[in-house]
């Protein structure tokens, strides 16, 4: 998976880009990731890393601050795929998911903001509004969840430690319907 944002016009002067990777596995749990980049702006030395040793249950960060190894638990995400686990589990089931930016893991609680309907290019869409956080940083994410295309986000607000606010809203939606084939025997 890959989350971009770019500025542009005068806006382009000040803001750096931000580009966040996932890349991992789909198992029977959902979403496992094995390397996350949270890029944001052109230095390399500023990305955060994570791969993610899940044989030994250990995540290897890697950040301006330095690298570091720590420990993870099974159902590790990292804030990219966060965002698309609830398309495996159930968004209000299990409200605390251990996650990574990069430089840490730690514990991220979410709230229950509300169910509501969001008028979209593409036709109004009901969804559950949903707000992790991390008590003590100003950091935190918003998704709005679409009940009936298996909670996709569709609406996303990003706030970065520094009070940047991002804002991205869904302007089309497909999906389509996956067969699974029983090998013969």
């Amino acid at each position: 998976m890959k989350w971009e944002v770019n500025a542009s016009g005068v806006l382009a002067l000040f803001y750096p880009n931000l580009v966040q990777t996932s890349q991992g596995m789909v198992t029977e749990r959902g979403l496992r990731p094995e390397r996350y980049v949270y890029q944001f702006g052109d230095k390399a030395s500023k990305a955060n890393i994570a791969e993610f040793d899940w044989s030994n249950l250990k995540a290897h960060l890697q950040s301006s601050k330095g690298e570091k190894t720590v420990d993870i638990n099974e159902s590790t995400q990292d804030f990219l795929s966060f965002m698309y686990q609830f398309m495996f589990e159930l968004p209000l089931n299990d409200m605390r998911v251990n996650m990574t930016n990069g430089k840490k893991v730690a514990d991220y609680e979410y709230i229950f903001e509300g169910e509501d309907t969001l008028e979209l290019n593409f036709g109004n869409i009901k969804v559950l509004h949903i707000k992790h956080f991390k008590a003590g940083t100003d950091e935190k994410s918003e998704l709005w969840l679409a009940k009936d295309y298996h909670f996709l986000p569709v609406k996303i607000r990003k706030t970065e430690e520094n009070g940047t606010v991002i804002e991205q809203i869904a302007t089309s939606l497909k999906t389509e319907t996956f067969i699974k084939e029983t090998p013969l025997p």
